[in-house]
């Protein structure tokens, strides 16, 4: 695994995007309209959300990242492409009329999330015209495109046609596509390289409620491999007819935001430089025990992650 090969590897990444809002400040008293702490803001900041942190991440890894997705022509949009810029993210502009861009505002006091405020629409869907750009940059592009990652938290972005197009032009040219949905969408995947659910998305996905029964269940139904996220108990992947558990490698945990983007990501490139899907896992799973350590939406940097690995441990069945 030389994780220097990761540097250049070229991802598309498509799915919704969205922008997290940070404001960390002090709670000194109670209000006295309401029995609500009152936070005193003492800073602000913004991180790409959704698919853009899966982006992020590839990139701050060295890779090279494009992404398309659903921003809106309004301030959180702005506020998100300048991020985006500021990791070397490349952004297919695609403007979609009257849908606003997707933002969820956390509000921090001592170390503590109070709050999450959710800003968006009913399901932000591409237009037959979006989807006819997004098409022809496929059909254009693939050939130097290394993997594709589809980033579906179900807010529209990604319908059946637009995940079957995705899978079926990368199957074409034999490209890796990595996959993490919500449950009611994972039937679009079929036939995808692999999906990456936590544990909890993988017992609805499958009806089971045991690990091993739903990998099983999975790998069977949709025809692709899949590795289950087990936060403090690791990891479990399903490829073929074999069973591999990774245990977990956390430090102390204090936010689990973001993780399973690190997680698509590093996958992703893992792949894309010719590693096996085995691999893969074993280097995400590291990669998950640093991200939690980090205060809100995180991205790992290659220096971190190769500090972190030691020969790992697994337990294949």
């Amino acid at each position: 695994m030389l994780l220097n090969t990761l540097k250049g590897k070229n991802i598309l990444v498509v799915g919704d995007v969205m922008l997290d809002r940070y404001v960390y400040g002090l709670v000194e008293r109670v209000s006295d309209e309401a029995p609500v702490p009152i936070v005193r803001v003492a800073e602000e900041h913004c991180i790409p959300g959704g698919a853009g942190n899966v982006a992020s991440n590839i990139t701050s890894l060295g890779g090279r990242a494009t992404l398309i997705g659903i921003i809106g022509n309004d301030s959180a949009g702005r506020a998100l492409k300048k991020e985006l810029k500021k990791r070397n993210v490349f952004v297919l502009p695609i403007t979609e009329k009257d849908m606003p861009t997707i933002q969820k505002t956390r509000i921090l006091a001592r170390g503590q999330q109070l709050v999450r405020i959710d800003h968006e629409t009913a399901k932000q869907a591409f237009s037959k015209e979006g989807i006819e750009i997004i098409a022809q940059y496929v059909k254009k592009n693939l050939k130097s495109i290394d993997g594709i990652v589809i980033s579906d938290y179900a807010k529209g972005a990604i319908t059946k046609d637009m995940a079957e197009m995705l899978i079926k032009k990368a199957i074409s040219l034999k490209k890796p596509v990595i996959v993490d949905t919500k449950p009611e969408h994972v039937a679009y995947f079929t036939n995808a390289t692999v999906i990456t659910p936590n544990l909890k998305e993988a017992y609805l996905m499958s009806g089971k409620k045991k690990v091993i029964e739903a990998g099983y269940f999975l790998r069977k139904k949709i025809r692709s491999s899949v590795l289950i996220t087990e936060g403090e108990n690791g990891m479990t992947l399903f490829e073929g007819d074999k069973t591999t558990h990774l245990q977990a490698e956390m430090r102390e945990v204090f936010d689990v935001t973001g993780a399973g983007d690190t997680v698509v990501a590093v996958v992703a490139l893992m792949l894309a430089t010719g590693n096996s899907l085995k691999d893969a896992a074993k280097v995400a799973n590291y990669a998950a025990g640093i991200v939690v350590g980090k205060v809100g939406t995180a991205t790992l940097t290659l220096a971190e992650l190769k500090n972190a690995l030691h020969p790992v441990r697994s337990n294949e069945q």
